[in-house]
């Protein structure tokens, strides 16, 4: 098993290989040479495009409906410059997957599946859906049992690394993690109370506000995963909402009543 090398360099050409050699996405080239890789991650600027959930089909594990490919002409143009602004855009994530795999000819599963779901010691095989050319859809579609999202939440809790293991293996870079989850290492505009009223927004992380170190992954239908590092504390939450948006619903009421409670908690300990 091998531990995520995040130092491997993404050329310009290394990105642009195309992950569908019969369509080459007219506009992703155009896209990808404007922003920096990091900026996938932070999805910097306003583009002139909303944020909507619509409800999708599943047919054999590949979403109906539409590809990594048609989602590139949406970055065309922004409405404010890149670096300015924090808009959540799920093609921004998108795109992620098709520069992984065309940097490393590998399928994000692929790639993924050794450095880091094998790394952690999950139990079962989790399952990322697709769109019609094959793709991960890496804005989300990602499904996995309660205790092996636990494990993930561990590791994560735990700078990085096995704390079950003697040797305290580290799965994911430290410094990398903390680029990646630490408000205060985030730009300005991705602060927690700057990027929201609430949250900051890391690399694909969202960060809380407060001394303490605090992040979590939040799914769109209110499946979550809450870290603090600093008391080794996970939650996770696999129960979803039936519609998109959960964060407006009862259901993410509740789950962010409960979870300020706990840290409100331990905040005054």
């Amino acid at each position: 098993m091998e531990s995520i090398d995040f130092r491997v360099r993404l050329r310009t050409e290394e990105m642009l290989r195309p992950w569908n050699p019969e369509h080459p996405a007219p506009h992703f080239s155009q896209y990808i040479e404007l922003y920096k890789m990091k900026d996938r991650l932070t999805p910097m600027g306003m583009p002139e495009f909303v944020e909507h959930m619509v409800a999708g089909g599943v047919q054999k594990g590949v979403v109906c409906g539409g590809s990594v490919d048609d989602n590139d002409h949406l970055m065309a143009i922004k409405a404010s410059p890149q670096g300015e602004r924090f808009y959540y855009m799920s093609p921004n994530s998108a795109m992620l997957g098709a520069v992984l795999r065309g940097a490393t000819g590998m399928s994000v599963s692929d790639w993924l599946s050794p450095r880091l779901w094998q790394a952690i010691g999950a139990e079962d095989t989790a399952l990322w859906r697709t769109d019609r050319t094959g793709l991960e859809l890496t804005n989300g579609n990602f499904n996995a049992t309660l205790r092996d999202y636990g494990r993930l939440g561990v590791v994560l809790a735990n700078n990085g690394a096995r704390p079950d293991e003697p040797s305290g293996r580290q799965v994911i870079p430290r410094e990398y993690l903390l680029d990646a989850t630490d408000a205060k290492r985030a730009p300005e505009q991705f602060r927690p109370g700057k990027a929201t009223p609430y949250m900051g927004y890391g690399y694909q992380f969202w960060l809380y506000p407060g001394k303490r170190w605090r992040f979590a992954m939040l799914g769109v239908h209110g499946q979550s995963i809450l870290v603090d590092p600093e008391i080794k504390l996970v939650i996770v939450q696999t129960g979803a909402n039936a519609t998109e948006q959960a964060g407006d619903t009862s259901l993410g009421r509740e789950r962010e009543a409960f979870w300020r409670g706990v840290i409100a908690y331990y905040d005054r300990r």
